[in-house]
């Protein structure tokens, strides 16, 4: 959706896990620079500024009727009584087999995206920006930002070398091999007949499934009238 600075709710295998699907986004304001560092409130208060076109614009963006939905919903998520249940449907829509017990909040994880903010329109700013500063570096990307984070990694390496003054350098081929040579690619030695014939296949599978669950819906539908 145009208006809202994230990707609908998809799942990524936990880097860490390959047991582990995580899903999200979930998002929420949080008045800090860093998650779950009350100490950097101050800094958060510095850097917004509190003037009336920063003020104005918090008001307005937070006050759309796409946004402030949004807003209270991922506050529901974190709340322990309903808020698998909540993101339950979401997660649904990409494994509709999943039940409520087989979530669990992934405590500890997520930080905090800079969003940028137009003050003269007063609405989010949803393009792609770099900020440098001495000695720091901020990304905003949109979501999902692990699509770009290889990319960002590479090109801000150079960036954050430069702030050591050459006392450290990039070996980008043990980067590329340790990273994108490991991606998944088409096999050249397969042709398009094969690859149209699992195709094929793997649409029959789908048409049997669907029939093996109108079937089961059917019989359920039958036990529920007797």
């Amino acid at each position: 959706m145009k208006k809202l600075p994230f990707a609908a709710v998809h799942g990524d295998a936990d880097v860490h896990d390959d047991g582990v699907t995580r899903f999200g986004p979930t998002a929420k304001v949080v008045p800090t620079l860093e998650r779950g560092r009350i100490s950097t409130v101050s800094d958060f208060v510095d850097v917004f500024g509190f003037d009336p076109d920063a003020v104005s614009s918090y008001v307005n963006v937070l006050s759309d009727r796409i946004l402030f939905p949004y807003v209270v919903r991922n506050l529901v998520y974190d709340l322990p009584a309903v808020g698998k249940r909540a993101f339950l449907p979401h997660v649904q829509k990409v494994v509709p087999t999943v039940d409520v017990d087989d979530i669990e909040r992934a405590k500890g994880y997520g930080g905090v995206r800079p969003q940028l903010v137009d003050t003269e329109n007063k609405e989010l700013d949803m393009g792609e920006a770099k900020i440098t500063g001495d000695g720091i570096l901020f990304n905003i990307t949109p979501s999902p930002g692990a699509s770009t984070a290889l990319k960002n990694a590479m090109t801000d390496v150079q960036t954050v070398l430069d702030f050591f003054e050459a006392e450290y350098a990039f070996d980008e081929d043990a980067f590329r091999d340790a990273t994108i040579a490991n991606f998944p690619r088409p096999d050249p030695e397969r042709g398009a007949t094969e690859e149209a014939a699992d195709a094929e296949t793997n649409r029959e599978s789908d048409d049997a499934n669907g029939d093996a669950a109108d079937a089961a819906e059917a019989e359920l539908a039958a036990k529920a009238d007797d």
